[in-house]
């Protein structure tokens, strides 16, 4: 009979594998079916222990890694938008750029929000 600890470790090398999988398939069409397999887990099983993992669901941290590659690519090269929207798998430029401008006005509020948070308590405590 296994323990929790050997359990854990099992899981992480299961998950490990699969995320660096999709590091290393951006931008190809990932299916959650091919993802389990990776890991040797049922979808349901997968979707439930990757969720608990990554504190997110397998879609939202991948569509998150395609935005973080899109950021630098944008930055430090001089491709065009379409261009790095074909890399990172999107048809299209107009969905790439709703889902990059929805990853990034989050994290931009999330930071936002915090630093007014921050400063408030700042204030109060002075």
């Amino acid at each position: 009979m296994s323990t929790k600890k050997e359990t854990w470790k099992d899981h992480n090398q299961r998950i490990t594998k699969m995320l660096q999988y999709i590091r290393l398939h951006l931008d190809e069409e990932l299916e959650l079916e091919q993802l389990a397999s990776i890991g040797s887990y049922s979808t349901f099983h997968f979707h439930r222990i990757i969720r608990a993992y990554l504190g997110e669901s397998v879609g939202v941290h991948i569509i998150r890694l395609r935005m973080e590659s899109s950021l630098a690519l944008l930055r430090f090269t001089e491709f065009p938008v379409k261009e790095i929207a074909l890399k990172m798998g999107y048809d299209n430029t107009s969905s790439f750029n709703r889902a990059f401008n929805r990853i990034f006005i989050i994290f931009y509020l999330s930071i936002t929000s915090n630093s007014v948070r921050r400063l408030r308590l700042f204030a109060i405590s002075c």
